[in-house]
């Protein structure tokens, strides 16, 4: 989820040499919140 808010929020993902992107990547509209339930808590 948090590499698709990324991309909606600034487009960067760019194809490969000599292919085209995939149809709507460039257009993803924005997450209205991103909530991660089984994020690590970090370092001890």
């Amino acid at each position: 989820m948090a590499a698709y808010q990324s991309q909606a929020v600034d487009p960067n993902v760019t194809p490969l040499d000599g292919m085209r992107p995939a149809a709507g990547v460039t257009e993803l509209p924005t997450a209205d919140g991103y909530v991660a339930t089984a994020a690590h808590p970090g370092p001890p």
